[in-house]
């Protein structure tokens, strides 16, 4: 090594690591394709069972049938996609597919939950005739296929995002099915219109609640957090408990795809022979990261000590751009609200408030552009990054609540207004989730021997 420094970078898990991955990845596109065929056929036959009962929650419960059948060719697609081999453009594979996949089942089910509140409103103020019997035996009849549905993909969701993703779609609809056969039965056998409705409320809040951990744990791998199982200052200690080690810098520790984690530090050596000594302390390195904490994708830089990095400090990408995003949002929304009185004049269009109300426009549109401002210029400043974050989260989870008891309020929600609130609520949950992962990762370094953890 001499004045240098020394790479291990270790792949040599790769082929017993790949082959089990490419076994479970077949495996599960099996269990995929036959869940897939079986909720495809079935989702026919329950909206025939819907329209022939005139039953607005069976319809309904058929339209979660079609987000399903949606999500499992999402999810087969993810599969196949995920063993396409590495190239030099993507040199680790395609793995991340199924967290994207992931990632658009939880959100795709949260969606419905708000899309199943709105209807139960609707229809708790105006409830319709429905013809119960054909409703319970067609629920029935689905509960059935998600029951078995999910028993085929029940085996490889403890391993996969992915495949967890479709098991909560699958289990979420089975609770579904339960509460429709529930509501049916009460409107067959008493003629409890509001049943149907109630139930749907009921369902809304199991989905959201049982998503939720999905949707997080998915935009934590997207923004590179350190695995939940995974205490990084223990990491730290073992490795610098290893003979010959002094110190440990630039710990990172992420995951990849579902089981495949990874770990990249420096390790500053010294001793009589570095050269020989180094060897053998990667290895001792190597072996504990991968006994005691299960980590096999490993790269430790050996530096000598005194050894200098021009730049060893990573810049904070993913919260930056994170700050921009909402920059950009709050500019958007800002520039929509002073220049809509205007818009309006040009076309012809005669404004049906008051003057007042333009006003109270013109004052959040340049409060919105001062929000933009803000955040433009904190992802500039390292010592704005957290708090800017954390505003970002709070204001724009803030504007959403807002805008939801309006909807509720006002009993109709305009298509602009669920873009904006699907805008809103992403940038809500990235700035949240960002914000935890850098606090998560920041650590205390308590001097230059001291593990320093940057977002990767």
């Amino acid at each position: 090594m001499g004045a240098g420094h020394h790479h291990g970078h270790d792949h040599g898990h790769g082929h017993t690591h790949g082959h089990d991955h490419a076994g479970a990845a077949r495996h599960d596109a099996r269990r995929l394709a036959l869940t897939l065929v079986l909720q495809a056929a079935y989702l026919v036959a329950e909206v025939v069972g819907g329209y022939m009962a005139n039953s607005l929650s069976l319809l309904a419960d058929a339209g979660h049938m079609l987000s399903d059948v949606a999500a499992l060719a999402l999810s087969l697609f993810a599969v196949w996609i995920a063993q396409k081999p590495a190239t030099s453009r993507r040199t680790f594979g395609w793995y991340r597919t199924e967290i994207l996949a992931a990632l658009a089942n939880a959100a795709t089910l949260i969606a419905i939950s708000i899309y199943i509140f709105y209807e139960a409103w609707e229809r708790l103020g105006a409830p319709e005739p429905v013809a119960g019997a054909i409703v319970v035996w067609v629920a029935v009849g689905g509960l059935l296929v998600n029951v078995v549905g999910a028993a085929l993909l029940h085996g490889g969701r403890e391993h996969s995002l992915n495949i967890r993703g479709a098991w909560l779609h699958l289990m979420t609809d089975a609770a579904g099915n339960v509460g429709v056969i529930v509501g049916g039965v009460m409107v067959w056998a008493w003629g409890l219109a509001w049943a149907d409705p109630a139930m749907s409320v009921l369902i809304g809040l199991l989905v959201i609640w049982s998503s939720w951990g999905l949707l997080k744990d998915s935009v934590a791998v997207l923004l590179e957090g350190t695995p939940s199982h995974i205490d990084v200052e223990a990491v730290r200690v073992a490795v610098t408990e290893v003979a010959g080690v002094e110190s440990v810098h630039d710990l990172h520790v992420w995951t990849i795809s579902s089981g495949i984690e990874a770990v990249s530090c420096h390790v500053v050596v010294g001793g009589r022979d570095e050269r020989r000594a180094s060897g053998e302390i990667l290895a001792d390195v190597h072996q504990v990261l991968r006994q005691r904490f299960g980590l096999n994708h490993l790269t430790v830089q050996i530096e000598p000590r005194g050894f200098q990095e021009l730049d060893c400090v990573l810049t904070m990408t993913l919260p930056r751009l994170s700050l921009r995003l909402a920059a950009l949002a709050f500019a958007g929304f800002g520039v929509a609200l002073l220049v809509r009185p205007a818009l309006m004049d040009v076309l012809g269009i005669e404004l049906s408030r008051g003057a007042a109300v333009t006003e109270i426009r013109a004052f959040y549109g340049g409060l919105e552009l001062g929000l933009a401002l803000f955040f433009a210029l904190a992802s500039t400043r390292d010592e704005w990054l957290r708090p800017a974050l954390f505003a970002q989260a709070a204001a724009l989870g803030g504007i959403v609540l807002a805008r939801l008891i309006g909807m509720v309020v006002d009993g109709s929600a305009e298509p602009l207004v669920l873009f904006f609130l699907a805008v809103e609520g992403t940038g809500a949950v990235l700035g949240a989730v960002a914000f935890r992962s850098l606090h998560v990762r920041s650590g205390d370094a308590k001097g230059p021997g001291d593990a320093q953890i940057h977002p990767h």
